[in-house]
């Protein structure tokens, strides 16, 4: 687990804010396959976007998880779909 993971998964809604290192692994591991190679593959996704987009200071205009964030409009997304002027 690392921050791109914990920053992705929390703005997506998926994970509650504060989320220890054992429940964000609970959590991913309750969804996904036990499969090493799946995980290494999901990792790579995961700091791909956190690198490119999903920064301290969100890029959410490009990144193509942008219409999960406008699909499931998780509280935690509104002020990065909806930036203040």
């Amino acid at each position: 687990m690392d921050a791109y993971t914990r920053r992705i998964l929390g703005r997506h809604g998926l994970i509650r804010p504060g989320a220890t290192y054992d429940a964000v692994q609970a959590r991913l591991m309750q969804h996904l396959p036990p499969d090493l190679p799946l995980y290494n593959e999901f990792h790579a996704w995961l700091v791909a976007v956190g690198k490119d987009f999903c920064r301290p200071v969100p890029r959410c205009e490009n990144c193509l998880l942008r219409p999960d964030l406008q699909r499931s409009r998780p509280t935690t997304a509104r002020r990065f779909l909806n930036p203040s002027p």
